[in-house]
């Protein structure tokens, strides 16, 4: 198989904050966005013809991701192998609009395609290294049987949160989008199919998803792929699932840019077995490093620092005086960690960013941000964030319960960093402003000195605390003058 088509048309828009200013496939997970992991994976198969399916909205920082020019992360899978860069050859970005769902990217993008096996991806997931493999292997047993990603549904999992599938002696026996129960795998955004057997099928796209349990609702104008799958089934024609050999990670809502993190630098670091140095690169030898490191051309690790596991330091970023590092963490180019900054265990620092002077973080960084001052930030950062000095992030409800959070107008309630703060890119706060457990805050906004943020903040707001101040005469006839 020589061609891929990754599909990232969506508007994401459930991953809000993130999502008004940059598409899903550009989330950094451990340092490099999707869309580059993706490539890179791709290029490990052979797969040399790449289609990248998006929204003229998003067209250039897609387009930018995939040129290789500038300064772009390696991330801590490419620092693995140190001088390795994003392939750039035979990447062609294509833009359709409106998003009109994945059925009808496909199909705009296999217009030009010839009759070939072709391997098709959403643009918002992140597998384990193995996975494509073992679908691309499993292809070449059954070159004529369209394949799904399937990954296994855990029985206290929530179902209806899914586009799902029935899975019989490996082959897929119905499609149920957002089920009630009897389902057993939900699709994870990786496909095979023959372009003269599927075109049809999107040809015929009813334009919404009927495969749906009674009382279901599915939106108009949105052709998903799962659909299209349902058609082929319902036809009588064979669609085998594989099972993914260790995750298959989906980054739809914020919560999901730290989990994806999180396993991916855990699952990074389990495979560290050695260290990886730039010649260029140096190491006080009044460190203290507990695990192996990758370190990039002139990274820097000073004196008084304290590493407590696997860590990824890309070119020119130093750490020092007394920063503490939590093991499995991934720090970007450019940037600076000093004055007793603490990181938290697998936390990813993006590009040219600022830590200093007693900040603690855990969670993730986009890149350009600046942390300074006894801050505490656990959560998400996007791009270019200023913290004010005494900034705190909540992180634990008094009454030590997941917080509901507010999607798309449906509450849902995250299993796992529920309690975090997600700030869009291009923000700010003034000192010591107060972030409580599950707030969000759009893109383009400043939240004043002093006030405390609870909930949802719109994007291109302007917080300002108002306060009553009473004035009274004072002076030395109060102490008996």
């Amino acid at each position: 198989m020589r061609r891929a088509i990754i599909l990232a048309q969506g508007t994401g828009s459930k991953l809000w904050p993130f999502s008004t200013t940059r598409p899903k496939a550009a989330v950094p997970v451990g340092g490099a966005p999707l869309l580059q992991q993706q490539i890179r994976s791709l290029a490990a198969e052979g797969i040399d013809s790449i289609i990248v399916v998006a929204t003229s909205r998003f067209e250039a920082h897609l387009r930018h991701l995939v040129s290789g020019k500038g300064e772009q992360s390696l991330g801590a899978a490419g620092m693995g192998r140190l001088g390795d860069s994003t392939p750039s050859s035979n990447v062609q970005v294509l833009a359709w609009d409106p998003p009109q769902g994945t059925a009808v990217a496909l199909h705009y993008a296999l217009q030009s395609a010839e009759d070939e096996p072709v391997l098709v991806l959403y643009g918002d997931m992140l597998w384990d290294p193995e996975t494509l493999s073992k679908l691309l292997s499993a292809h070449r047993e059954d070159p004529g049987t369209p394949l799904v990603l399937a990954a296994p549904l855990h029985e206290l999992e929530n179902q209806t949160m899914y586009l799902a599938i029935r899975v019989q002696k490996g082959c897929v026996e119905e499609v149920i989008a957002h089920p009630r129960h009897s389902v057993t795998h939900r699709l994870a955004g990786a496909f095979v199919f023959q372009p003269k057997m599927i075109l049809p099928y999107l040809d015929a796209h009813p334009g919404y998803v009927a495969a749906i349990p009674s009382g279901g609702m599915p939106p108009q104008n949105e052709a998903d792929l799962a659909q299209t799958i349902q058609m082929m089934i319902e036809d009588g024609l064979p669609v085998r699932a594989v099972e993914p050999v260790a995750f298959a990670l989906d980054i739809d809502r914020p919560w999901d840019i730290l989990a994806a993190n999180y396993v991916w630098l855990g699952f990074l670091g389990q495979a560290l077995s050695t260290n990886i140095i730039h010649s260029s690169a140096r190491i006080s030898e009044r460190a203290d490093i507990q695990g192996h490191v990758v370190l990039g051309e002139n990274a820097v690790i000073g004196p008084g620092v304290v590493i407590e596991g696997n860590v990824w330091i890309d070119k020119d970023a130093v750490v020092t005086n007394g920063a503490i590092i939590g093991g499995n963490t991934y720090i970007g180019p450019h940037t600076q960690i000093k004055d007793y900054a603490l990181l938290g265990e697998r936390t990813s620092i993006g590009p040219r960013c600022k830590i200093g002077y007693c900040a603690e973080i855990h969670g993730v960084l986009f890149g350009r941000s600046t942390v300074m001052h006894q801050c505490e930030v656990w959560g998400v950062l996007g791009e270019a964030v200023d913290i004010g000095a005494g900034t705190v992030f909540g992180t634990l409800r008094f009454d030590d319960q997941p917080q509901p959070h507010r999607v798309k107008g449906r509450w849902e309630t995250p299993q796992y960093a529920s309690c975090a703060t997600f700030i869009g890119d291009f923000c700010r706060t003034g000192v010591n402003a107060i972030f409580m457990p599950g707030s969000k805050v759009g893109a383009y906004s400043a939240i004043g000195p002093g006030v405390m943020i609870s909930g949802d903040v719109p994007e291109n707001s302007l917080l300002l605390l108002k306060q009553e101040v009473e004035r009274k005469e004072w002076g030395p006839a109060k102490y008996g003058w």
